[in-house]
């Protein structure tokens, strides 16, 4: 087998083993920072890897708005299953670590998170919150003057969150 299909071989089969441990549908943008971050893919070549894959049946693509999302199917973890020795214990090490790290990150955008919306010239919302297990802990709703200012509390709550939660309940319990 010549390296370029090799090349291509194996970064087929890390998008399956991706996709088959991260056990969730990823975005392109999501497979593209988890395999780039390990320096394991190129990224022009993981779009066009994705549709071959997707074109094989061995990945489901789903359409969300604008945005394709990516599954793994059985067909594909048959293969993978079938390959899995052709894949070293390096990228397999490279991929579990990039995963992990990966699924921690959005664990906590789901579980910290603040966002804000212009109403009209002179007013901006922002709701800040913390959840535990799919449910509000906290959340606070601010009207403020300016996008600036809800720039500067949004970026406050996301670093600070749990010690400004901390604060809030100690001021209420006294």
């Amino acid at each position: 087998m010549n390296q370029a299909v090799n090349i291509s071989f194996r970064e087929k089969l890390q998008i399956l083993y991706l996709l088959d441990e991260a056990n969730i549908v990823l975005s392109i943008g999501e497979i593209e920072e988890i395999l780039l971050s390990q320096e394991l893919s190129e990224l022009l070549i993981i779009s066009k890897n994705l549709s071959e894959l997707a074109e094989s049946n061995l990945l489901d693509e789903i359409t969300d708005g604008a945005e394709n999302l990516y599954t793994i199917n059985e067909a594909g973890r048959a293969s993978l299953e079938a390959l899995r020795d052709k894949l070293n214990d390096y990228h397999k090490a490279k991929l579990d670590m990039a995963v992990n790290i990966f699924k921690r990150k959005k664990s906590k955008e789901k579980f910290i998170n603040a966002t804000y919306k212009k109403i009209d010239k002179n007013e901006t919302i922002v709701e800040c919150q913390i959840n535990e297990l799919d449910k509000p802990l906290i959340k606070l709703e601010l009207r403020l003057p300016s996008n600036e200012q809800a720039e500067q509390i949004c970026d406050n709550w996301n670093n600070k969150a749990v010690e400004l939660f901390q604060e809030i309940l100690k001021i209420l319990e006294n």
